[in-house]
C-alpha cells in the first residue's frame, strides 16, 4: 500500500486482515506526501507484526530524512529499501520523466523483491533447501 494516512480506517484495517488471512504479505509506506512527523496508517500496524512498514533509501541503502519519519525506537524490525531517485523508462511520447522518490516507491520495490523471493522458493530445485517455505508468507517468517 503506497499510501499513508494520519488517521486509522476500519475498512483498510479489515482489508489488511483479509489479506493476512489469505497469507498475503502486506507492505505499507511509512509516510505519504512528505508527512514525516510520525509513521502513517496503515504502516504503523507493523507494531503488531501485521505488515511491513517501509522506509526509503537512496542507492547504497542509505536512508535520508527527505521522505522518512523517525523509525520507531521500540520496533523489532525497521525495513528500508531503494525508494529515492528511481529512473523509469520513457513512456508514450518518449519524454524522460523526473526520478521517482518516496516511501511509496520503496513499498512497491519491497513488494516486488518479496514476490521474487517467494516465487524462487517454490522452484523444485530449491524448495527442499528452505526449512519453512510457508513462513515466507508471514511478516515474522520473512523478516529473518
Amino acid at each position: 500500500m503506497p499510501s499513508g494516512f494520519t488517521t486509522a480506517s476500519q475498512e483498510i484495517d479489515d482489508a489488511i486482515s483479509t489479506a493476512i488471512y489469505a497469507r498475503t504479505l502486506v507492505f505499507a509506506a511509512a509516510s505519504n506526501l512528505s508527512n514525516f512527523t510520525s509513521i502513517a496508517f496503515p504502516a504503523r500496524l507493523f507494531q503488531t507484526f501485521r505488515l511491513f512498514c517501509m522506509f526509503s533509501t537512496i542507492a547504497g541503502a542509505k536512508p535520508t530524512c527527505y521522505f522518512n519519519p523517525a523509525a520507531h525506537k521500540k520496533a523489532r524490525y525497521n525495513f528500508a529499501i531503494l525508494g529515492e531517485g528511481i529512473q523509469v523508462p520513457p513512456i508514450h511520447n518518449g519524454a524522460i520523466q523526473n526520478p521517482l522518490s518516496g516511501t511509496s516507491f520503496s513499498t512497491i520495490v519491497a513488494a516486488g523483491v518479496a514476490a521474487k523471493i517467494i516465487d524462487f522458493s517454490s522452484h523444485p530445485d530449491v524448495r527442499g533447501k528452505i526449512d519453512d517455505v510457508d513462513a515466507l508468507c508471514q511478516v515474522e517468517g520473512t523478516a529473518w
